[in-house]
Order: C-alpha cells, then sequence, then structure tokens
C-alpha cells in the first residue's frame, strides 16, 4: 500500500479545481487499485458534472459514474474508474480490473464520520 498526500491548494475565485486530498494505491494479485479523495473547488460543485460514461448502484445503495476503456497513463495502469459523491467530496476507485470488481470496491468504501 501506497499513500499520497499532495499539497492543498487554495482555488481562486471562480476557478474550476479540484483537490486531490489524498490517494493510495493497493497492490492486488498484480493490479493496482487506486483510492483518491477530491474536493471541488465551490466554482465546481455549482455546475453540472459529467462523472463518468455511465450510472450505477452501488451494493451500499450509492450512485456511482463508470467510465471504462480508459488508456492508462502508465504500464497496467488504470483502465476502468468508478466515481461518487459523498459529501462534499469526490471518491474515485480506479483499476485495471473489470468493472464490476471496481464497482465492488467503490461501494465497499467507508469514511470516517
Amino acid at each position: 500500500m501506497e499513500i499520497m498526500l499532495p499539497p492543498v491548494r487554495q482555488a481562486k475565485a471562480n476557478e474550476v479545481s479540484f483537490s486531490n486530498l489524498a490517494s493510495v494505491r493497493y497492490t492486488v494479485a498484480g493490479h493496482d487499485v487506486l483510492v483518491t479523495t477530491f474536493r471541488p473547488s465551490l466554482a465546481a460543485s455549482e455546475r453540472l458534472l459529467v462523472l463518468g460514461q455511465r450510472t450505477v448502484q452501488l451494493t451500499n445503495g450509492a450512485t456511482a459514474w463508470v467510465t471504462s476503456g480508459l488508456i492508462p497513463t502508465y504500464p497496467g495502469g488504470p483502465t476502468n474508474q468508478v466515481v461518487q459523491v459523498r459529501g462534499d467530496l469526490l471518491i474515485t476507485v480506479a483499476s485495471d480490473l473489470a468493472p464490476d470488481q471496481v464497482t465492488a470496491w467503490a461501494a465497499d468504501i467507508t469514511l470516517p464520520r
């Protein structure tokens, strides 16, 4: 497991941006699973966003958006991604695992209260 905590930058007024709060990369049976939390700027949260190719209902009842067939940015990199909204956060789970496996990971995400 690798944890990345990038510096958080304040968005300028009316700037559409997403702050990457943290990323955790898990390696499972030779596959990487990248879980990342983003916080949209006020301007971004006020816009209609396309978060994926199709909408799915996770087993935990949450709505999520799935994108398949991404071009990996590195060998073995993510080709499938699931995005969900939790409060004021966007949570992504990305991997080269099959879309249904990435969706299962997304359903298992828990956040501290």
